[in-house]
């Protein structure tokens, strides 16, 4: 007796695409910005913790078919990696965790339609909070301003 008629011949063909260039780093930021939040100088000196801005780029040379990144850090050294998966559509990943002052290694590849990976791209190793603006000293009494009004008050001061 013949199997029941199937409009399906063979097996479900698996798709292994080109592999893709290694992405590239677009921005690393691992410090302290002066719009974040309310904070409007860094603190005391001591360790404070710091996000790492990651944003990426797919590589040039290939034309697969990119679905994320696998982004990688950890602390300088032979430590264990922690791995980031995100899709592409984002452009990168926000990692938290580290400290001000902490050394930190970062890598990425990108993923194709199929999970085929890329080659790494270059380790990148940054000092966490390098770029962060001094505190200032102090506040001439000059610098600073107070308005109030019917419905308002305002404070300004000029910082150099």
């Amino acid at each position: 007796m013949a199997p029941p008629w199937t409009g399906r011949v063979g097996d479900e063909v698996v798709y292994v695409g080109p592999a893709p260039a290694p992405p590239e780093f677009v921005s690393i930021k691992a410090g302290f910005d002066l719009f974040d939040g309310l904070h409007f100088f860094p603190g005391t000196g001591d360790p404070e913790a710091r996000e790492i801005s990651v944003l990426a780029r797919p590589g040039n040379g290939s034309n697969a078919l990119l679905t994320s990144y696998q982004i990688e850090h950890r602390y300088a050294g032979p430590n264990a990696w922690t791995v980031e998966t995100v899709p592409i559509s984002t452009g990168g990943v926000t990692i938290t965790g580290y400290l001000t002052g902490e050394e930190v290694e970062i890598r990425m590849l990108a993923l194709a339609v199929g999970g085929t990976p890329s080659a790494y791209s270059p380790t990148v190793s940054i000092l966490v909070g390098e770029d962060d603006p001094a505190e200032p000293s102090s506040i001439d009494n000059e610098a600073l301003r107070a308005e109030d009004g019917v419905g308002h008050a305002a404070l300004a001061a000029i910082i150099i």
